[in-house]
Order: structure tokens, then C-alpha cells, then sequence
């Protein structure tokens, strides 16, 4: 029973071994064979991913006697996946690698390599086949060459597995990096970290941090503006001076530009050195103009009188006091035509004294109420703004402008140097007279009645040519 039973044991052994040693079959004293173990068969990178390229290698051995070429083809199921370079094997029992490239297919698959190509001719083919075990591939669907069940962040590619919080949602999933509070988009604004909590590292979170760039764990703020005292250059608890002339912007007529005495000629509220209209000259320029027309009538009125026929009878020698009485006459007759009238420079007003300086307007009449106006000389670097007298205000060097009605229209010019400051000043009277025939409120009604009259005048002679033939019957 004994001798049995060890018979059964040493054919199991060699049964068993040759079982095991049936991936290398190779004939002994053999001058040429070379074959491949499935077991030699392997990938270049260790997790097969979906849809990543790979490299499949084969290690082919050499079992005879002399040494042999040949090459291999790769095969995925039924599909081939590529047919590697020739390679020359030493006999001995030496090995030389094959290989493919490939990319890694979905679903599960083994790999077949056939031997080819050999040279000399293999004289046992048994072993120039091998077939793998099955795979089965991983999906990576961001193509980050992460696993899925590895990645932390799914449908962003984030190779690097970047996570700041350690909470096991990588940052490129995260609008939050660092939990903070505060999104990534507003600290990258800010200048902050997204990736850290405390950027300037004093120990108060970005979020609740009055100064987050700079150290300040005290979080001094003496204003309580929320800026800390350490990045805050502007201390609102005392009184601003942006201008720094000493007066504080709270009672400043002048914030913007120096002006510690406070100036104010025309008493509006706005200081001299920021006040481009100087109302107290345009009453003067105003109060110029009444004394102007005074004067005028007066004249007017005196020459009129029989007292100054008398006290000058030089004027009947020479006849011209009739000339005067026929200029007086072309005169009155010419009162309701458009005129101009040049004011004075308004720059006069207080002798000479005003620093505004010399200006004159030009003005040139193009119809009954259009008018052109323009400097009469122009100061490089200078602008130019004018107050046409009926609301109007514009800015040029030259103002073409037509009024809506007639009447007598005060043209303020202002002269601004290149800091906006008025320099210089004038103005002048443009007259609109109402009895024109470019006035339509005038000329119409003067059409219609001239018309009516010519039909009166027409109609009445045909009347008395009647009679007169009635009375010849």
C-alpha cells in the first residue's frame, strides 16, 4: 500500500511540473528556437487607464543553439495592435525585449504576441505563442492621468491633486481653497492668497483680517473705517485738508488747490482760485452797459434842444445844421436795423486794475439774427468759452450763432488758461432789431397789408373808371 501510494505521489509530481512548465516549451539540442512566456509579457506604466497611451513589451528568449532574428506581433482579442521591430537574439539563453504602442481600450481584453519572422527557421514552433491573463482598464475621465476612484476632482484635470483645505475636494473643483470665506476670484482682487487662510500669517483669518497683507494682530483701526491703522494712510479721525493750506475741507471754499485766504471776490461761495466766473465783473460789465446807453440818450437829447442850435451858430454858416438834422433823420430810420455794439473790455471795469488783462470780441453780422464772434486775438494753449446771452453756452475760438427772436443780448467771453483758471475776460451787445424784413413776425404781417393795399388801390380805380363811364352814358 505504501509502494503505491509513493508511485501516485511521484506521477502527480511530474504531471504537476510539467503542467506548470508549460509555458516554456523549448526542445533540447535544438540549433534554433526562440520563444515567448506569457508571463514575460508587461506594460510600461502600472495602472492601465483608459484612453492613455502605453507601451506593450514581450521578452523573447533564445533556447537554441545558434542565434536568431525575428519580430513579434501584438494582438488585443482578435484586433492587432501593432507588429514590433526585428530583433536578433544571442543563443545561450539570452532574452532581448519587443514592443508596441498603444492606446488603452475601454473595456476588458487579453494580449496575444506571435512570433515572426525568424530567421533561421525556428525548429520548434510550440513555444512562439503566448496569451495573457484578461485585463481590465481604469477610467480617468478628465484625462489627468488619475484614476477615477483616486482623482479628487473628476471632471477638472488636476494632475497634481492640489488640495489646500485637506478636505478631499481638490482646488480646482473648490471656489473656496482655502475655506476661508472669501472666494479664490475676490483674493486673487484683493492680492490675497486663495490657497491660504491667513496670507500675512498674523494669526486673523483673511476674512475677518482688517489689513490681510499686512501683519497687525492687534488690528489697530483708530478711525473705524475697517482699514487698519498699518495699511491705512488716511487717519479720518481728524480733519481732512486734502489741499493742505490749513483750512479743513469741511469749511474749504477751495478743496482741491491752496488757498489758506480763503478769497471770494464775487462772495458766492467759491473761492477765487476755483471760481471760473467772477460774477462781480459780469455786474460790472452789466452796469457799464446801462451807463453806456445813458449816455447815449443824453447826448442824443442834447443835441436835439434849440439851446444847442443857438450857442454853436457856426453850424448855420457852414449848413450843417441841417447835415445834422438829415443824419438824425437817416438815424431814426436806421433804429430798428440790426446793429452791434462793442462793449468795452470788461477788463477796464476797475481801471486798469483787474489782472484779467486786455480781450475784445469781434463780431461780423451775417443775416438779421446770426451773428459770428470771435476774439480779437488768440492765445496759444488758451480755450475759449462764451455766454451768448439767451442761454447759450458754448466754447470755441469762433461762434457762429443765430438767435430766435430780437431784442438786445449781453456775449460774455471768458479766456481759460490750460488749469482751467479764467485769465481773461470781455464782452459785447449784439442788437436783433424787430423792424427787419428778416423778422417774420414783422415782414409778414408788413407783406399782408402792403398786398391788401395795392388790392384796395386796384380795386378803386376799376370802381371810378365805372362811374365815369355812367356818367358819359
Amino acid at each position: 500500500m505504501k509502494k503505491c501510494l509513493s508511485k501516485f505521489l511521484v506521477f502527480s509530481f511530474l504531471i504537476f511540473s510539467l503542467f506548470f512548465y508549460s509555458g516554456e516549451v523549448n526542445a533540447e539540442g535544438v540549433e534554433y528556437d526562440i520563444g515567448i512566456n506569457a508571463g514575460d509579457v508587461f506594460f510600461s506604466k502600472t495602472s492601465l487607464i483608459v484612453g492613455q497611451p502605453i507601451r506593450v513589451y514581450a521578452a523573447v528568449r533564445n533556447y537554441g543553439l545558434r542565434d536568431v532574428s525575428g519580430y513579434a506581433l501584438f494582438y488585443a482579442g482578435p484586433n492587432l495592435i501593432g507588429e514590433s521591430q526585428v530583433v536578433s537574439i544571442r543563443a545561450g539563453g539570452y532574452t532581448d525585449e519587443v514592443f508596441v504602442d498603444w492606446t488603452v481600450p475601454q473595456g476588458i481584453f487579453n494580449v496575444r504576441i506571435d512570433l515572426r519572422g525568424q530567421a533561421p527557421k525556428d525548429e520548434n514552433p510550440d513555444n512562439d505563442i503566448a496569451l495573457t491573463a484578461f485585463f481590465t482598464p481604469e477610467q480617468d475621465k478628465d484625462n489627468d492621468g488619475i484614476t477615477d476612484k483616486n482623482d479628487n476632482c473628476l471632471d477638472i484635470s488636476n494632475p497634481g491633486q492640489e488640495d489646500a483645505d485637506k478636505d478631499g475636494i481638490g482646488n480646482a473643483c473648490e471656489t473656496d481653497d482655502d475655506n476661508d470665506g472669501i472666494s479664490d476670484s475676490n483674493e486673487v482682487s484683493a492680492g490675497t492668497n486663495p490657497t491660504s487662510s491667513d496670507t500675512d500669517g498674523d494669526g486673523v483669518l483673511d476674512s475677518k483680517d482688517d489689513c490681510p497683507l499686512v501683519v497687525n494682530a492687534g488690528q489697530e483701526d483708530k478711525d473705524k473705517d475697517g482699514k487698519g491703522d498699518v495699511c491705512d494712510p488716511i487717519d479720518n479721525s481728524l480733519p481732512t485738508d486734502q489741499d493742505k493750506d490749513g483750512v479743513p475741507d469741511s469749511s474749504d471754499n477751495c478743496k482741491a488747490r491752496a488757498n489758506a485766504t480763503q478769497a471770494d471776490k464775487d462772495k458766492d461761495g467759491i473761492g477765487d482760485v476755483c471760481d471760473s466766473t467772477d460774477d462781480s465783473v459780469e455786474e460790472e460789465a452789466e452796469k457799464e452797459e446801462e451807463n453806456t446807453d445813458t449816455e447815449d440818450t443824453n447826448s442824443e437829447a442834447k443835441n436835439d434842444s434849440p439851446d444847442s442850435v443857438e450857442a454853436n451858430p457856426s453850424n448855420d454858416a457852414n449848413g450843417s445844421s441841417g447835415e445834422n438834422q438829415d443824419k438824425k433823420a437817416n438815424n431814426a430810420g436806421e433804429t430798428d436795423e440790426v446793429t452791434v455794439e462793442q462793449v468795452e473790455d470788461l477788463s477796464q471795469a476797475t481801471a486798469g486794475e483787474n489782472p484779467l488783462g486786455l480781450l475784445k470780441i469781434d463780431t461780423e453780422q451775417m443775416d438779421w439774427s446770426t451773428f459770428i464772434f470771435k476774439p480779437n486775438n488768440y492765445e496759444k494753449g488758451n480755450t475759449y468759452s462764451w455766454n451768448l446771452g439767451d442761454g447759450t453756452v458754448v466754447s470755441g475760438e469762433k461762434i457762429e450763432h443765430k438767435y430766435a427772436k430780437s431784442g438786445a443780448y449781453l456775449v460774455i467771453l471768458e479766456s481759460k488758461n490750460q488749469d482751467g483758471f479764467v485769465v481773461k475776460k470781455a464782452a459785447t451787445t449784439a442788437h436783433v432789431g424787430f423792424f427787419s424784413l428778416g423778422n417774420l413776425f414783422f415782414s409778414l404781417p408788413a407783406g399782408a397789408l402792403f398786398g391788401l393795399t395795392i388790392l384796395g388801390g386796384v380795386w378803386g380805380a376799376r370802381k371810378l373808371k365805372r362811374r365815369e363811364e355812367d356818367i358819359e352814358d
